[in-house]
């Protein structure tokens, strides 16, 4: 029987559309929030240092747009020879 239910959810998670793990802007932009919260205070001054004004979370979506354009290539636009 436990084998069966493993087996089972295997299979669901095989067949589950790959967009169904993608965080999308909006789940970076809440582990970017969580996680400047627990950010000590040195960490948060090196963060100020590097990114201005600019938050965590506005800093997470950056690669966002461009890696949409890299996953929209496929086989055919890369002929082999």
């Amino acid at each position: 029987m436990a084998t069966t239910k493993l087996r089972l959810a295997t299979v669901t998670l095989l067949l589950t559309p790959s967009l169904a793990f993608a965080w999308g802007a909006d789940g970076h932009r809440i582990v970017a929030d969580i996680a400047s919260h627990y950010l000590t205070d040195e960490a948060k001054a090196a963060v100020k240092d590097l990114l201005g004004e600019q938050t965590m979370a506005d800093a997470s979506v950056w690669a966002d747009p461009r890696s949409r354009l890299r996953h929209r290539t496929t086989a055919a636009d890369r002929p082999v020879g």
